[in-house]
């Protein structure tokens, strides 16, 4: 499968945006938030790298294991007004919102 470079670039945003914590929205469901290993969870998230099976290549989901839970990480594209937006590649009109929560929860 080719990328094209607007899905390299999203990619790279993600990544950014996943690592530093520090950009656009961040939800916790209670049951991470409430989490005694809350810190670790965001460290694994923050770590993640494991994209092997990202069909689209754009680095917006992942699994991970931490204290025998699993967890997931999903980061979905909205407009100005926290809608859903089908376009991702225009970054003027869009932030990033990643939620993050146990994969029983989904």
């Amino acid at each position: 499968m080719e990328i094209s470079q607007k899905t390299i670039d999203i990619s790279k945003g993600n990544d950014l945006f996943r690592q530093d914590f520090n950009r656009d929205r961040i939800v916790f469901t209670a049951s991470v938030d409430n989490s005694p290993h809350r810190n670790e969870i965001i460290q694994a998230v923050k770590s993640f790298n494991d994209f092997d099976d990202d069909e689209r290549g754009e680095h917006n989901f992942g699994v991970f294991t931490v204290a025998g839970e699993e967890y997931i990480f999903k980061i979905d594209y909205m407009d100005t007004a926290f809608e859903f937006t089908e376009d991702p590649y225009d970054t003027s009109v869009f932030e990033r919102s990643m939620t993050i929560m146990k994969s029983d929860e989904l």
